[in-house]
């Protein structure tokens, strides 16, 4: 008898997280439409796109109790709640295809989707347990959410600001849907290694160097550039000058702010080799170590190792 295909466990693992990150973006993608069909006033089409964010956020919440389940986590507070979010959202995304453009309607249904949020995050706050800077961001992140769910649930009578809130909701279902596209593209990597490693490389004080100078030459801009009308308009061209975008439309006319913009330049290229050099580096010699051992290594160790 031939044996039966079957899956390891990390290539169930594999599967949910590449199957995870597919839905998540689609959602983004969904969720854009839908922002540009409420922007434009086209009720079928927005009704439409909102049922596929939220059919589709069913799913990708789907997926996340599988991940939770005994087979992967032993975590009883996550599977059930995640098992909820399924069927809230499931529920809204038939509301928004069943319900013809219902403006009141519509925005009870975000206002329960932002206090969906704040119950998320408050589950994340109890299961962070220990970690106090987790549970205090989870629960301010829990008290925003709760203050715009009844921000749009008492404007639910109030027609005039409809297409901002749905607008709004829109956009949050976007971030939403992008952080959570960052976190899948991170989760193999050890981030708490990668944070350790920036700091005994001194990577922070390389960045908040780059930082403050940005902002201290966006100044010098903003008073010497007769183009740039506000500090933003320089803030914008010294990022576009530093990541060496240059988008073009914005541009240095005076000799001082082109001295500056050449230096700004040049600068932010070397950070970023040099940055992206040590990080790597450091990253793969120390992957497979113990934290203690990150500790306990310093580059200025090394470079006395190398000199003898």
């Amino acid at each position: 008898m031939k044996k039966k295909f079957k899956l390891t466990r990390n290539q169930e693992l594999i599967f949910l997280s590449i199957a995870s990150t597919i839905i998540i973006a689609l959602i983004l993608v969904f969720s854009i439409l839908s922002l540009q069909s409420i922007m434009i006033y086209d009720e079928r089409s927005s009704g439409i796109y909102l049922f596929l964010s939220f059919l589709f956020l069913s799913f990708a919440n789907a997926n996340l109790v599988l991940l939770n389940s005994p087979r992967f986590n032993n975590k009883k507070i996550s599977f059930y709640k995640y098992i909820g979010l399924v069927l809230l959202y499931l529920s809204i995304s038939i509301a928004f295809i069943c319900i013809k453009f219902d403006k009141f309607a519509y925005l009870i249904m975000s206002g329960i989707f932002f206090l969906s949020i704040a119950v998320n995050r408050i589950f994340k706050a109890i299961e962070a347990r220990k970690n106090i800077v987790s549970i205090i961001c989870n629960l301010l992140l829990a008290a925003g959410a709760i203050a715009l769910g009844i921000m749009i649930l008492s404007e639910a009578n109030n027609e005039a600001e409809f297409e901002f809130d749905m607008t709004f909701v829109c956009i949050v279902i976007m971030l939403v849907s992008l952080v959570e596209l960052m976190a899948y593209a991170f989760s193999r990597m050890k981030l708490g290694t990668l944070m350790k490693i920036m700091r005994k490389t001194y990577a922070w004080e390389i960045l908040y160097g780059l930082v403050v100078l940005v902002f201290s030459f966006s100044f010098v801009f903003s008073i010497f550039e007769p183009q740039f009308e506000t500090y933003g308009d320089a803030l914008w061209y010294s990022f576009a000058t530093l990541t060496t975008i240059g988008f073009g439309d914005l541009v240095a006319t005076n000799i001082i702010t082109r001295i500056l913009s050449v230096i700004l330049g040049i600068y932010g290229i070397i950070v970023v080799a040099v940055l992206t050099s040590i990080i790597v580096n450091f990253y793969n010699e120390t992957k497979g170590a113990h934290p203690q051992e990150i500790d306990e290594k310093k580059p200025d160790e090394e470079n006395k190792k190398d000199s003898e």
